[in-house]
């Protein structure tokens, strides 16, 4: 009998039912390879919802198509690879292969669920609508499936079909924040003014650091003209985040209409000021889309300029002038962010980067040293430790941090690659061929590691496997010099 494995997308338990054979799979008369085919593929297809259980859908996706492979007749593969698909953000491929499973055989609910989000992403709102409505007969208890249904009909205007929705999700999951949230807020639009305010103070109660659930009751009590009450919402989420511009804006409004003219043009002023801040920074955004990084610089820059604590524009004014290698305006900056929000990981690795780069091993440890001190967790900080041992030629050290950061994230490429690096100068080449193998399961596009698996087989002089791994590579990238050098040493038999 074969297997059909079902994995909710987001749930923490993969399921196996045993059902009859799918489409194509004519078990009573195949043969005994055949059969052994497809039960390999079937055992793929469960390993890969394992994977996606434990949160790693890059190497999940990987298995399936290794599944896909084997039993090209059978749906759960690209079925599975939809949901895999969906989970990397890579929409369009996730439709795709729904397409090619819908032709082999039914869909799950979180399949169907899987491809409305995908459609959503597409900006296809009417279809995802259908999809999550399809999602929702076959699991009428799910909260997330109506909840999501409730989204796409918001976006499409239908505001009693999304509160319907909403209204069920909370239903079936009491604690739902988002779905307390929107039903509020499209309440509130209907003129359902007291239910709006129910449900406001409700999502509060459920999440008090929510700032714009402050905002959606203070503009509903200004509305009904509660000046009073609407002033007090909105000062508590400038209490909790000083640096929402909207909240200022709708606080002066509040204040001027209730009499307090120096208390509006108080806040009016400080959302001027974070407001013209936002807008350098968008423009700077928008440059940095069409690739015009020195405009884009110029206008992150100006951000900083109008509010120096905005911490995203050092952000991408470090992160800009890295790309382009230029360390001395790089640091500078970096440092003077991390003078001003001296708590911020992202620009306290981005600064342990630049360190590297600039060869300074002693200062990139200290930097990304300080960076684990803040989160012990920090993925970015253990590689950036890793990376600076290996350059320093500290490979012990090396392979404990990137074996460190294995060990929280087991599908990062680069770490595997990198570890097997440092096997490599350490001549234990069993380890190092293990973990670029790794990298070629996880990403099988990875050039680097095709390559240095090329040079491992040539080393141990196992030149057929050599010669397929610079193939790869050859195809991969058609010019990569190296390769193409080691092919031709290989035909001629000098190595």
């Amino acid at each position: 009998m074969c297997q059909i494995f079902v994995c909710s997308l987001w749930g923490a338990t993969a399921l196996l039912l045993s059902v009859g054979c799918g489409p194509g799979q004519e078990s009573d008369s195949s043969s005994p390879e055949q059969e052994v085919r497809r039960q390999n593929g079937h055992l793929l297809t469960g390993r890969g919802l394992l994977f996606l259980q434990q949160g790693r859908p890059t190497r999940a996706l990987t298995v399936f198509k290794e599944a896909q492979q084997l039993i090209p007749e059978a749906p759960e593969p690209y079925f599975n690879m939809v949901l895999a698909y969906s989970r990397l953000g890579r929409h369009a491929e996730a439709i795709e292969a729904f397409e090619l499973a819908r032709a082999l055989g039914p869909a799950n609910a979180t399949q169907f669920f899987a491809l409305g989000l995908s459609l959503r992403a597409q900006d296809r709102d009417q279809e995802a609508a259908g999809e999550f409505r399809k999602a929702i007969d076959l699991a009428p208890e799910r909260a997330d499936f109506h909840y999501a249904l409730g989204e796409v009909l918001r976006s499409i205007s239908d505001f009693p079909g999304a509160i319907s929705a909403f209204e069920v999700a909370i239903r079936l999951d009491s604690s739902h924040v988002e779905a307390h949230f929107y039903r509020s807020d499209l309440l509130a639009r209907t003129q359902r003014l007291d239910e709006a305010e129910a449900g406001y103070r409700r999502t509060l109660a459920l999440s008090p650091e929510r700032t714009a659930t402050y905002l959606g009751l203070g503009r509903l009590l200004s509305k009904q003209r509660r000046f009073a009450e609407a002033i007090d919402i909105l000062q508590q989420a400038i209490a909790i985040n000083p640096r929402g511009s909207n909240v200022y804006y709708f606080l002066s409004q509040a204040q001027r209409q209730a009499g307090n003219e120096q208390e509006a043009e108080s806040a009016l002023a400080v959302f001027q000021h974070l407001h013209t801040a936002e807008q350098h920074l968008e423009q700077g955004d928008m440059y940095a889309v069409r690739g015009k990084w020195e405009l884009a610089i110029v206008a992150w820059s100006q951000a900083i300029a109008v509010d120096s604590a905005l911490v995203d524009a050092y952000i991408r004014v470090g992160e800009a002038r890295l790309r382009q290698g230029d360390l001395e305006a790089a640091l500078p900056v970096l440092k003077m962010g991390l003078a001003v929000t001296p708590q911020n990981l992202v620009l306290r690795c981005l600064l342990g980067e630049a360190y590297l780069v600039a060869d300074n091993p002693t200062a990139a440890v200290q930097t990304f040293a300080e960076a684990l001190r803040q989160k012990p967790t920090s993925l970015r900080a253990l590689y950036g430790l890793g990376r600076t041992d290996l350059k320093a030629g500290n490979l012990p050290g090396a392979v404990a941090w990137f074996q460190r950061r294995l060990d929280i994230d087991p599908d990062d490429v680069e770490s595997h690659y990198h570890l097997g690096l440092a096997y490599v100068r350490q001549r234990l080449y069993a380890k190092a061929l293990t973990c670029f193998q790794q990298s070629v399961a996880i990403d099988p596009s990875h050039v680097r590691a095709h390559y240095a698996l090329g040079r491992l087989h040539v080393e141990q002089a196992a030149d057929a496997k050599a010669r397929a791994a610079f193939a790869t590579v050859l195809k991969l990238e058609p010019y990569h010099a190296k390769a193409r050098e080691e092919m031709a040493l290989l035909d001629d038999g000098v190595i």
